[in-house]
């Protein structure tokens, strides 16, 4: 429930859905916060109303969080396959066309989403490392599926490509000798990753990321993240 309208139907409670059949393991909260410099100013959110743990808009001080479960999911026509596994991460502090209250949040976000991809992977990587090939698949949305769907995408993207030019450029000096097109923005810092990202999710669905404020974001986010990561 978002601004009095269903943005989603609980689909991850216990019950069957015709052949499917989801059975609810559990539910954790991860907080968000982080204590803050007090003299380090806080960006403002695009909506001063907060949301409560059932999704309604609030005025209360509860603090942000992550909320972790964990379901499984098995078809009836199908009763010898494996069950699958599934763990969902529902953030509710960030209001629909507007922006989480701070990069941080988005950052850690992120963050938990790779932590649980890293555990579930059978290749070994660090947060440190881009993603190998073959993990299993995420799936984003939001409400509409495009707006903060594609500002969430966009920021994990482009951290991940950034991940790779450190890996690379460490690996490869000599950069004349790399002719292949797709790489060249691994050496090329001209290069404005948010905006070939964006452009790129753009062919694929219209209006990812929706608006200045999600844009703005995205910039903001991968800054806090090359602010954290600088060698």
């Amino acid at each position: 429930m978002e601004r009095g309208q269903i943005k989603c139907h609980p689909y991850w409670n216990t019950n069957s859905y015709g052949p499917f059949k989801v059975k609810a393991l559990g539910e954790r909260r991860v907080y968000v916060d982080l204590p803050q410099d007090p003299e380090t100013p806080q960006r403002s959110s695009a909506s001063e109303e907060k949301l409560s743990s059932e999704g309604l808009f609030t005025s209360g001080d509860e603090r942000p969080y992550i909320l972790l479960r964990h379901f499984t999911l098995s078809h009836s026509d199908y009763p010898f396959k494996p069950i699958r596994e599934i763990t969902q991460l529902q953030y509710s502090y960030w209001p629909d066309f507007g922006t989480t209250s701070q990069p941080n949040h988005l950052l850690q976000l992120i963050e938990q989403c790779n932590k649980i991809t890293r555990r579930s992977s059978t290749v070994n990587f660090t947060a440190e490392d881009a993603e190998p090939p073959g993990l299993r698949p995420i799936v984003v949305h939001c409400s509409a599926g495009c707006g903060r769907t594609g500002t969430f995408c966009t920021v994990d993207s482009v951290l991940d490509m950034l991940k790779q030019q450190r890996t690379k450029r460490a690996t490869n000096d000599d950069r004349k000798s790399n002719n292949d097109d797709n790489d060249k923005w691994i050496y090329d810092d001209s290069t404005d990753l948010v905006a070939k990202t964006v452009e790129d999710f753009r062919t694929q669905r219209p209006s990812m990321v929706q608006n200045l404020s999600q844009f703005v974001l995205c910039y903001e986010t991968v800054l806090e993240w090359a602010a954290l990561h600088d060698p």
